[in-house]
């Protein structure tokens, strides 16, 4: 009973570090999905809205109104987002069922044990197994995502950079999770009896890091940035003014364009601010 519950905290937690990392690959499109659920505007929609508003000087604009078929469109989509969450949380259940029912995790664990009698060396062997599995189990779930986002035009990444990030990703993901593995069972091991507490407490300050390290580490793994001033001068003195505005002191040399277009023609506000000297402004395209 006691091995069981090991390994089912053990894969719980892979199951929750997957959905966590899994953004990774997308890094700007992880915020808000209700902006992100409007297609790209065709030159047709663009005329059609021009003739639609009036010149500010002469008509306050208090509301904005989809062409009917853009509302239908954005529509289906979101009914599409909310089955594919509900989908996806029963799946995950399944892939995890799976993994318990084939003692995928036993399996692995004799494998690392036979291989080395080193601790570290056999987290090393068991958690990329573990990881990538479960990787490997919920890859169709993302493809089908990625299907319909391109349908809906959201998405103009190619296949084969969409498949470099997403083996980018787990490649991240495999090293932070074999790290988060060993400290779990570092922690199981000390404490059979407050693991889950000590485990809590440790992963706090790992999670502050990573959220720091993630604008000069992560994010230009997957996308290009490049300095604001050169290709965007005007909209540089735009957002100067308006951090005035707001009592922040971000430089323009803390600016940078991030060419999220060649992948994805969702709208974003992509923001990562850090304290101070290391102040991050991303401006998707």
């Amino acid at each position: 009973m006691q091995i069981f519950r090991v390994v089912f905290a053990a894969l719980a937690f892979t199951i929750s570090a997957f959905l966590l990392c899994a953004a990774l690959d997308r890094p700007a499109a992880a915020a808000s999905r209700a902006q992100s659920i409007l297609p790209a505007f065709t030159d047709s929609t663009a005329r059609a809205l021009t003739v639609t508003f009036q010149p500010v000087a002469t008509r306050k604009v208090t509301r904005y109104t989809l062409p009917p078929d853009l509302y239908k469109k954005a529509h289906n989509l979101g009914r599409i987002y909310f089955r594919l969450r509900l989908i996806g949380f029963v799946y995950g259940l399944i892939v995890l069922w799976l993994i318990l029912h084939w003692k995928l995790g036993p399996r692995y664990r004799d494998w690392a044990e036979k291989s080395s009698s080193k601790r570290v060396l056999q987290t090393l062997v068991f958690s990329p197994l573990l990881l990538l599995t479960t990787a490997a189990l919920t890859l169709p779930l993302q493809v089908y995502s990625e299907m319909v986002e391109k349908r809906f035009g959201l998405s103009v990444q190619g296949w084969g950079s969409w498949s470099w990030d997403w083996i980018k990703a787990e490649l991240i993901l495999v090293v932070i999770g074999t790290f988060l593995i060993w400290l779990l069972y570092g922690m199981i091991r000390r404490s059979p009896r407050r693991w889950w507490a000590y485990f809590w407490l440790i992963s706090l300050p790992i999670g502050v890091v990573l959220f720091f390290i993630r604008p000069w580490v992560i994010d230009p793994m997957f996308h290009k940035f490049e300095p604001l001033q050169q290709k965007a001068p005007a909209l540089t003195v735009g957002l100067e003014r308006m951090v005035q505005r707001a009592g922040e002191d971000i430089p323009p040399q803390r600016m940078f364009w991030m060419g999220a277009g060649e992948k994805t023609t969702a709208l974003n506000a992509y923001v990562v601010l850090v304290p101070r000297n290391a102040s991050w402004s991303g401006i998707r395209r």
